[in-house]
């Protein structure tokens, strides 16, 4: 399989190839918070260590605000809020019970609803 490195750019991980139809092949790479620590550092002009502290405090706000049951909005980027599942019964596709149905339980997810700068930054 192909992939393609990004010259210049921190990290410089492969790409994962994406198929979005039978001949077409797109890629994308794989930015971590490594990279992303990086650029943040670029941004303000300091070390990577600034930039890794500065993300890890915005990452552990936004978990203990949404941990605690609370929506986390970053205007232009996005919304973060808790979501309830209802219990539902499936058919197991694999395992010892395969093909029968078994209980999920009702549980709470994390939801993201990207906002409109994220969304025209996309297209």
């Amino acid at each position: 399989m192909l992939y393609s490195r990004r010259v210049g750019e921190a990290g410089g991980f492969p790409a994962q190839p994406i198929k979005t139809n039978a001949t077409e092949v797109e890629q994308v790479a794989t930015v971590r918070k490594g990279d992303l620590a990086v650029r943040v550092s670029a941004k303000l002009g300091g070390t990577r260590a600034a930039g890794d502290q500065a993300l890890d405090a915005v990452v552990e706000a936004i978990q203990e605000a949404v941990g605690s049951g609370d929506r986390v909005v970053i205007t232009g980027f996005g919304a973060f809020e808790t979501r309830s599942v209802k219990e539902r019964r499936v058919k197991a596709i694999l395992g010892s019970q395969k093909g029968q149905y078994i209980t999920v339980p009702a549980h709470k997810r994390v939801g993201f609803t990207p906002g409109t700068d994220l969304t025209n930054a996309v297209k």
